[in-house]
């Protein structure tokens, strides 16, 4: 009879090691679903994003199911963030469509990515400092703000991380596990093209830190780039090219203007306004940024003394935050959301040097018979990462409200079916609604600008209270004829659904 204990060994560790994973990935969806409809708490960030992005991220994918097209009109970002479009569109079509169904995805995505981090850094860490990581990446404020929101991020992150695991940690099959890390990289990337300096940062820093000299390693990076270039040129031969003329709009007219600096005098004048307007991010992340720091000491001096697998999660990490928390400084236009995809790179640091210490410990505890206090550092430290995070939500549940997801079902019974509004917000308010949802007013270089009353038909208009519609100066009579449907508030302001005749 064959001997199978090994295989039961062998179970039993990968038990020991994914459960507790489980519980922060769990845990961290438990936390966020409670709070599923909750308002977004102001104040937060200088952008208004919080109160519009949602509808605007969702709209192409709730046009799919409630009205069988991607696009009504100029609005066509699913061709730029066709993963996230895609992944939603299946979401709203399994669970319907609205805003809790839209969050939904977002929580289910950060507990996913806590727990991969949980789980596939207890291997080469050790038990503890993984669970620190998870923590560490799901109690952080930033997280927690934007990580039950719909958002791009959320993806974004979920795919840099699985991806990055699967590169830098899968040894058993090189080619498989780079080619499937490098599709998870090309979703990261297909969702926000941002996502390409964290992406080069981490494999940058994972070679600079040795990965080059391991042939299993060489193997896995080179089937991750391959990959890469080979979905991002099926992207431009099935998509960008057949839709070049709605991707120009997407690009010059609805993403902000990124100018980034072209010599020493503009790259001063960036970082001098970073420091002094980034958008809140050093209290967002700073706890878990101070404890980054710590580690790069700790990582520092145990250099030479950490395994070659160590060594490149470390680079990897630190390579990851350079870039990709250094596209964001340096461009002009950087609210804290944009940080979001960099908080695993912080997460997976600090997780690397809290391992060092602790085998740091276990040595000077082997010299001197003292019981190594690797528990009470790991606590102690999971505790101040968790703290600050869970302390800023208690504040935005206190003082928050949920009023959207009525706010949705009393506008769509408002609006009949198949009729058109326009306004900047409207693909919020009548997200739930049969009815196209032209979006004005957003963008460097608006969309859908022009006579929407004579060349659309549109007769309905959302806007605030205190606002006047391209339709009141182009049409005045039809304007001064305009029946107040309902008025509700929404971000501090009054916002008006408006029918005109």
């Amino acid at each position: 009879m064959p001997d199978l204990s090994g295989l039961g060994a062998s179970a039993r560790g990968a038990t020991a090691r994914l459960w507790p994973a489980a519980l922060v990935g769990l845990g961290l969806i438990g936390l966020l679903g409670v709070y599923v409809g909750l308002d977004p708490a102001r104040g937060v960030t200088f952008s208004g994003s919080p109160f519009s992005d949602e509808g605007w991220n969702a709209l192409n994918s709730r046009n799919l199911v409630l009205l069988g097209k991607w696009a009504t009109d100029a609005w066509q970002l699913q061709w730029v963030h066709l993963p996230y479009s895609v992944l939603v569109a299946g979401a709203f079509s399994v669970l319907g469509v609205g805003i809790i169904q839209l969050r939904l995805v977002s929580i289910v995505l950060v507990g996913v990515t806590a727990a991969t981090l949980a789980g596939s850094l207890a291997r080469p860490l050790g038990r503890g400092p993984a669970v620190v990581a998870g923590l560490a990446f799901g109690a952080n404020a930033l997280i927690l703000y934007y990580g039950r929101l719909g958002y791009l991020e959320d993806l974004v992150v979920a795919a840099l991380v699985a991806g990055s695991v699967l590169v830098l940690l899968d040894g058993r099959a090189p080619l498989r596990s780079g080619v499937a890390g490098g599709l998870l990289l090309a979703i990261a990337i297909g969702t926000k093209p941002n996502a390409a300096f964290s992406v080069v940062g981490f494999l940058l820093g994972a070679l600079l830190a040795g990965a080059g000299r391991d042939c299993n390693a060489r193997r896995r990076f080179a089937a991750a780039a391959a990959t890469i270039i080979v979905a991002g040129a099926a992207w431009l031969v099935t998509i960008a090219i057949p839709n070049r003329d709605a991707i120009a709009v997407d690009v010059n007219g609805i993403w902000p203007t990124v100018v980034l600096p072209h010599d020493l005098r503009s790259l001063r004048a960036a970082l001098t306004a970073f420091i002094h307007g980034d958008d809140q991010l050093g209290a967002l992340i700073g706890p878990l940024a101070i404890a980054a720091i710590g580690a790069v000491a700790v990582i520092a001096t145990r250099w030479q003394a950490m395994t070659a697998e160590r060594r490149r999660l470390a680079g990897a990490a630190a390579g990851w935050i350079v870039l990709g928390l250094g596209i964001i400084v340096v461009a002009r236009y950087h609210p804290n959301r944009y940080a979001v995809p960099v908080v695993p790179g912080f997460a997976i640091l600090t997780a690397v040097g809290l391992a060092e210490l602790l085998d740091w410990l276990g040595e000077r505890a082997g010299r001197t018979g003292r019981r190594a206090p690797g528990r009470i550092a790991s606590g102690t430290i999971a505790l101040a990462l968790v703290a600050p995070g869970l302390l800023a939500m208690a504040g935005w549940v206190a003082g928050g409200a949920s009023t959207l997801p009525d706010l949705q079902r009393a506008y769509a019974a408002e609006v009949p079916a198949g009729a058109a509004v326009a306004g900047a917000d409207a693909p919020v308010f009548l997200m739930a609604a049969r009815v196209a949802t032209i979006v004005t007013g957003a963008g460097p270089h608006p969309p859908n600008a022009g006579d929407l009353y004579a060349q659309a038909g549109v007769r309905w208009y959302l806007d605030t209270e205190a606002a006047t519609p391209e339709v009141a100066t182009s049409h005045p009579s039809a304007w001064a004829a305009r029946e107040r449907i309902r008025c509700d508030p929404w971000a501090g302001v009054t916002f008006c659904l408006y029918r005109v005749p």
